[in-house]
């Protein structure tokens, strides 16, 4: 049997953490976790922004936990695609969310991201094993939906007017904070930068809706939401009829995202959302510190994808001159003058499908019919690399492997296709779903008694997430989980070792 060096190491890595993970076992766990996942977010904002981080926020979370400041994720880097693989351990070609929407088999219109469409298990599901554990998520943003449908106790979901949560047993203290906290209230409001200089912008207009959603008054929204719920829920501390449980509570931070998609990854608006988004972090931890206690919490925080720079190096690939290349180049080799034919059936980014029926009319083997179509899209000049159904790539080693953990057979077409770098098809939105790593890496942070105060640069994947969650807090492993438990970043408090300095 052969290893892979990822898996070599793990294994070093893994046993050298049994003595921690042995203490850990007989430890008391803290009775609350609060996950904080970033829509968007790069690692070089803290490094950059490191001097202007207050002391409580960002800095106490790196200097106190286990801080990886190169997490990947080794799949196309999709909003919910990344919330799938962090809440199931697994790749898209194992939980089957290859994307924001895809084309099902003999469907014709797009079928949107749900958790009805998960084919693994989360770590919710493993957590509400127990009656007596809780899951609330307060979500905003691109994959606040999908977040939203997945097994929990209570899902508080962002709109456009507010916050939603199920209509039946509704509590008073949701209905209060929902009318004291419209979105409208914030109209006519200055974005103050955290350096207290002059306005960045306005929010006013009739793109309000949209200037709110991707501003520090949404972001602080939900962290005055968060708070609210832990103090009115007895998050954290013994509920009634439910002793010894643990809640969970988890923070899908969406503003990151919707401010991202405008500017891009690298704008001083962006940038000063990550200064306030510091301060809303240290003053949820001064909450926890005196409603539960500063040994009794953990958090977790990272960003469901990374993300382009808006720079005048992007350049836009407009989707239906790819598709229209590859129907043109199948049509000269198959039709006749008689015989015209549609062979492309829809080109969703970065999915490209082709029609069945058609093929089987042109006596084309489909396998056959997948290589022409990949290489007609490369003669475009306009694709950087490609992946069949039947896992022929124009790429090797770990970049192949990207494409191969987002795929999924049903959901991903018949060729997966890839743009070059800084390319989307349209220059206007910075979108994400690239391969190239400031889509896909993201800072990883695992703070509370239960973990070690270190930066350990190795290479982590996001698929290690939950499995070292579940190990930390006594939760059987999600089911199709293939991530490894991140051992290295456990047992801090049995050994006492010292915190390493955080990156300046």
């Amino acid at each position: 049997m052969s290893f892979s060096r990822r898996q070599f190491c793990a294994r070093i890595l893994s046993s050298a953490a049994v003595l921690n993970l042995d203490l850990l076992r007989a430890a008391e766990r803290p009775k609350l976790l609060v996950w904080i996942i970033a829509d968007q977010f790069r690692p070089d904002y803290l490094d950059d922004l490191w001097p202007s981080l207050a002391p409580g926020g960002f800095r106490r979370l790196i200097e106190g936990g286990a801080y990886f400041p190169d997490c990947q994720f080794d799949a196309a880097a999709f909003t919910d695609s990344g919330l799938a693989t962090l809440l199931t351990g697994a790749w898209p070609s194992l939980h089957g969310i290859v994307a924001g929407r895809w084309l099902e088999p003999s469907s014709t219109e797009p079928r949107a991201a749900s958790a009805s469409a998960l084919q693994a298990g989360t770590l919710f599901d493993c957590a509400l094993e127990s009656e007596s554990n809780r899951v609330f998520t307060i979500a905003s943003g691109a994959g606040a939906a999908f977040l939203g449908g997945c097994n929990c106790t209570r899902a508080c979901l962002a709109t456009v007017s507010g916050w939603s949560t199920k209509p039946d047993a509704v509590p008073d203290w949701f209905r209060s904070f929902e009318a004291s906290n419209d979105p409208s209230k914030w109209r006519g409001s200055p974005w103050l930068p955290v350096d207290g200089s002059k306005p960045l912008r306005i929010l006013d207009g009739q793109d309000f809706p949209a200037l709110y959603s991707a501003s520090p008054f949404a972001l602080a929204n939900q962290f005055a939401l968060a708070r609210e719920a832990i103090l009115q829920e007895h998050l954290g501390v013994e509920h009634l009829g439910t002793p010894g449980g643990l809640d969970i509570v988890t923070l899908l931070a969406g503003s990151f995202g919707a401010l991202g998609l405008e500017t891009g990854a690298d704008s001083p608006l962006m940038r000063d959302m990550v200064l306030h988004g510091d301060q809303q972090i240290a003053s949820l931890l001064d909450l926890l510190d005196n409603r539960v206690g500063k040994e009794d919490y953990a958090v977790a925080f990272t960003g469901a994808h990374g993300l382009d720079n808006k720079s005048p190096t992007r350049q836009a690939v407009p989707g239906t001159a790819i598709a229209e290349a590859v129907q043109a180049r199948m049509a000269s080799i198959l039709d006749t003058a008689s015989t015209q034919r549609n062979y492309v059936d829809a080109y969703l980014y970065p999915f490209l499908y082709l029609n069945p029926k058609s093929l089987r009319a042109a006596n084309l083997d489909i396998y056959e019919a997948r290589r022409i179509a990949a290489q007609a899209a490369m003669g475009t000049r306009k694709i950087a690399g490609y992946y069949t159904a039947e896992g022929e790539s124009s790429f090797t080693g770990p970049w192949r492997e990207r494409f191969a953990n987002s795929f999924f057979a049903g959901r991903s077409g018949d060729v997966i296709l890839s743009y070059p770098a800084h390319h989307d098809e349209t220059v206007d939105v910075v979108a994400a779903g690239s391969v190239y790593n400031y889509d896909t890496r993201v800072p990883l942070i695992f703070y509370g008694p239960m973990f070690r105060a270190r930066t350990i640069e190795d290479t982590v994947a996001a698929i290690d997430v939950a499995p070292t969650l579940a190990r930390s807090f006594g939760l059987s492993l999600p089911p199709s989980a293939t991530g490894r438990v991140l051992g290295e970043a456990i047992g801090g408090w049995h050994e006492g070792a010292p915190p390493v300095k955080a990156p300046r």
